[in-house]
């Protein structure tokens, strides 16, 4: 992959007439115009923003313009842990100036000099594709800078990036973003993130879960697509859209809140046996050709709002889905089915049974299954206290809370 994009990268800027430089090359290429000056090994440019920033700030540069350092391989006058301050003494100036952005590809193509970056609370906003291409590059602190939008591509092909900490308030993560990083079980999305751009943790080898946040209202195309996830944590009740091809996970429960408005083409949960969508009406919800096609839609429950269901049965699509069935009626202490079925709930403790043998998932509002087994008779669960959707042999879906 990495090759393929350095041949189309290098075709383009052949084309535009710019040649591709060696790190032999760079001592005898700064550029002037790319920073103003130089403090402990960090290149910095004077700026002057009226409407953004009150006086005049620093960004941190490069010593090279943006087109030479997309172009130049294995970069190496950003080394080793690189601590930006909040502010730089200017002598041209005589004054101290407070560091407010980073330049697009800064950092890019460190490709083995590079080890970790903190980031200061002053830094308002990152460029686009900023530490691209650091492949040895394995942690950024950014958690307490006021930066709101991870930009397009800013860690993309980053392969030993595996922590990094992102600042609350933070809405949005780019396209990109994180493409083809090594992050682990331990990744936080800050809860005010509401939208997760296209492609932007795709490829990630050693992601197997992903834990949404509350506020997130977007998933973009291919947000977490490539390396097959074991659980994803539906943690939003605002979530609206959902893209084509967004993850690949063997997640056995998803739970879509009332909110969603449209699906894309190829939900990708091959090992789902159950569906639970909170909309009122399936009409609302926009789907692409072949949202549930990799969907085992006879095998997959599907449950919907008591009053909806028969509108689902005649949506295009959700029809498909062999058995659709009521989310019976919510209940504080119990909820009973005419057919011999019923859950209730006692000092933390549900108790579920059932008059023939019936297998029984218990899962919490986010779609983690708590607990389960088989019932023949009756059978007790002990639980935190919360609100649980508990399914009884596949075809029935009780919600209930415990206190």
């Amino acid at each position: 992959m990495k090759k393929i994009i350095r041949r189309a990268l290098l075709l383009i800027l052949s084309i535009g007439g710019i040649a591709p430089m060696n790190a032999e090359q760079q001592a005898t290429t700064d550029d002037p115009t790319t920073y103003d000056f130089e403090a402990d090994g960090i290149y910095y440019k004077i700026m002057v923003d009226a409407e953004v920033h009150d006086g005049p700030y620093l960004e941190v540069s490069s010593r090279l313009t943006e087109d030479e350092q997309l172009t130049s391989w294995n970069l190496n006058f950003y080394k080793g842990d690189i601590v930006i301050p909040d502010s730089v003494f200017v002598e041209q100036l005589n004054r101290q100036l407070p560091v407010k952005t980073i330049r697009p590809l800064a950092f890019c193509n460190m490709e083995e000099s590079l080890y970790s970056v903190t980031l200061p609370p002053t830094l308002t906003k990152i460029g686009e594709l900023a530490f691209f291409n650091c492949a040895y590059l394995k942690s950024i602190d950014m958690h307490s800078t006021q930066v709101r939008v991870i930009p397009k591509s800013m860690c993309s092909k980053c392969f030993s990036l595996s922590r990094i900490s992102m600042p609350e308030g933070l809405t949005e993560i780019g396209e990109l973003a994180f493409f083809n990083c090594f992050f682990r079980n331990d990744l936080t999305i800050p809860e005010s993130v509401i939208r997760i751009g296209g492609f932007a943790f795709a490829d990630n080898m050693f992601l197997t879960s992903f834990r949404m946040s509350k506020s997130l209202k977007r998933i973009e195309t291919s947000a977490l697509n490539g390396y097959e996830l074991e659980h994803i944590e539906w943690r939003s009740d605002s979530l609206e859209y959902i893209g084509s091809c967004p993850f690949n996970t063997k997640d056995s429960v998803i739970v879509l809140p009332k909110t969603i408005r449209y699906i894309g083409m190829y939900l990708c949960a091959p090992d789902l046996r159950e569906l639970i969508c909170k909309a009122d009406d399936p009409a609302l919800i926009e789907l692409e050709d072949d949202a549930f096609s990799l969907i085992d839609t006879e095998a997959c429950s599907l449950f919907v709002p008591a009053e909806s269901v028969e509108l689902y049965r005649n949506a295009p699509q959700w029809c498909e889905f062999s058995h659709i069935a009521p989310i019976e009626q919510s209940g504080t202490d119990s909820v009973e089915h005419d057919n011999g079925v019923s859950v209730s709930a006692s000092e933390g403790v549900l108790t579920v049974s059932s008059s023939s043998a019936a297998s029984v998932s218990v899962y919490d509002v986010n779609g983690r299954r708590a607990t389960g087994g088989t019932v023949c008779g009756k059978a007790d669960y002990r639980v935190s206290p919360g609100i649980y959707l508990v399914t009884v042999g596949n075809r029935r879906c009780f919600k209930i809370s415990v206190k």
